[in-house]
């Protein structure tokens, strides 16, 4: 994989609090924003773009991380189950909360 695509500038990144973690294929923050759904809850995918989205609709993961968006919404680094140890960053729309879980 191409890390390359992955990086930011070092002053945007710490802001965020992106960065390595031991084990994982990609940086993501572990960040967790104030009203966002918990780091740890389980999502599902729901909402994707047909012509965009890696990820289809259906699949579960768990939210790893949360950023709040400058016009108030909320986005999220999530562990796809198809995907172990490979945070990808989503926005809530194309979320659901699993409750129960």
């Amino acid at each position: 994989m191409n890390k390359k695509i992955y990086e930011l500038d070092g002053r945007v990144a710490a802001l965020l609090g992106v960065k390595e973690h031991a084990g994982y294929l990609l940086p993501f923050s572990k960040n967790q924003a104030k009203g966002a759904w918990e780091n740890g809850s389980r999502v599902v995918k729901d909402g994707s773009d047909p012509d965009g989205d890696m990820t289809p609709d259906g699949i579960e993961g768990k939210i790893l991380g949360s950023l709040k968006t400058p016009d108030g919404k909320y986005a999220y680094f999530v562990e796809w189950d198809n995907k172990p140890k490979m945070p990808i960053f989503c926005v809530q729309e194309k979320l659901r909360l699993l409750k129960g879980e």
